[in-house]
């Protein structure tokens, strides 16, 4: 068994640009997904600051963490909420100790250099 099969599905984005981005459902559009949640966050940012934090679709939820400009996404099993808030925090942490924040904040639209990324596995 590949390592990245124990991991959920992840979507890093910095302005509805997706910068990396693990997922096993291939027939989902990745661009139109990040545009998507990029609108709700946007639409939820003008009822609370912090926008949204987490979405459930059918049996799936979505948890979201913004951090210094990048938002992490993972999609998992709705019943998981605890371990799920702890493991997109740690994605977070890896991210930036991966691509420290100075690195991003002058990124330069090249999303090639985030294809390194070794997601933890969950």
């Amino acid at each position: 068994m590949n390592k990245r099969d124990n991991v959920p599905d992840i979507w890093v984005t910095r302005n509805g640009i997706v910068l990396f981005e693990h997922h096993a459902d291939k027939k989902l559009d990745v661009d139109a997904m990040s545009g998507l949640l990029s609108a709700i966050d946007t639409i939820a940012s003008l009822i609370d600051v912090n926008g949204i934090s987490n979405m459930d679709i059918g049996k799936k939820r979505l948890v979201i963490h913004k951090r210094s400009g990048i938002t992490f996404i993972i999609s998992s099993d709705a019943k998981d909420k605890k371990s799920v808030d702890r493991y997109v925090k740690n994605v977070a942490d890896l991210f930036f100790e991966t691509y420290p924040e100075q690195f991003v904040l002058k990124w330069d639209g090249d999303c090639t250099a985030f294809q390194s990324f070794a997601v933890p596995v969950y």
